[in-house]
């Protein structure tokens, strides 16, 4: 009888569909100081849309080598979730306690690393500051470093039907083309704005930018699903907005793959914009 198989992220408490939380390892107690003085309190991981689990996990597995006294919390992004905030904003809400755990202070280390995946990440951003300054009243989020991997793109006719297609045989694709052309009207025609656009608006506030102590993006130019271009113009108008910016283009990255061009680097500029290494 075939048995089957284990989730890489079992060890993660389930705080619902979409929300996991791992507490650090209790043997990371007797790591040498050193290493662990530095730890993110808690790193905060919004991964890109139907994202597997044996993909996720070798990020957060790499996070618990580096950080091994950090706590991860972890959103997942799907297509459902991106086309209904509503459901967003319910799935996240259990998230909510571990969030207010975290100290606010207005000196200038972050509390926590944010590390955002594609636009499925960023939408689950948009809805997390949302939830968490309204579950906070008059008290600002606590400071944070932000990594953004192959992220935001806005709204282009074929890297859309790219990533919609990818979901989909082959024969589908002139559905992908009418579905995307139903979609572009009714958000134009009744919401006035389409949603990659207002996501990635969403994190360029001043507001949201004035908790931020550093914000790196992570692209490369062979990304199919999320233009170089459209990275390289939401990062400049952060700059503008008063953001710390760095940006590391890779060379042959695609999409949420620029770890597999070179880890060392991308790892190495993870930690540097932790510890807020600004080269």
């Amino acid at each position: 009888m075939a048995t089957s198989k284990v989730s890489p992220l079992a060890f993660m408490d389930v705080l619902s569909p979409a929300v996991s939380y791992s507490r650090p390892d209790e043997s990371a107690s007797t790591t040498p100081k050193g290493r662990t003085s530095g730890d993110p309190p808690l790193i905060i991981i919004l991964s890109w849309s139907e994202a597997r689990d044996v993909h996720i996990a070798k990020y957060i597995s790499q996070y618990r080598d580096l950080y091994p006294t950090s706590s991860i919390l972890l959103f997942r992004a799907s297509t459902k979730l991106y086309i209904q905030p509503a459901l967003r904003r319910r799935l996240f809400k259990p998230a909510l306690p571990i969030l207010h755990s975290l100290s606010v202070s207005e000196d200038s280390q972050p509390q926590f690393l944010l590390h955002i995946f594609s636009n499925g990440g960023v939408s689950s951003a948009a809805t997390l500051w949302e939830l968490w300054e309204t579950a906070l009243g008059d008290e600002p989020v606590p400071r944070h470093a932000t990594v953004m991997d192959s992220c935001p793109g806005y709204f282009n006719w074929k890297r859309d039907h790219h990533v919609l297609s990818t979901a989909f045989p082959p024969f589908l694709s002139p559905l992908v083309w009418v579905f995307l052309s139903f979609a572009w009207l009714y958000y134009k025609m009744w919401l006035g704005m389409e949603p990659h656009a207002a996501y990635a608006l969403a994190l360029n506030t001043p507001e949201r930018i004035s908790r931020e102590v550093m914000r790196v993006y992570l692209y490369g130019d062979a990304d199919r699903s999320v233009g170089w271009e459209d990275v390289e113009s939401h990062a400049q108008q952060a700059r503008e907005n008063g953001a710390v910016i760095r940006t590391e283009k890779f060379e042959g990255g695609a999409h949420v793959a620029h770890v597999r061009v070179d880890a060392d680097r991308y790892w190495k500029v993870v930690q540097e914009t932790w510890q807020g290494k600004n080269v």
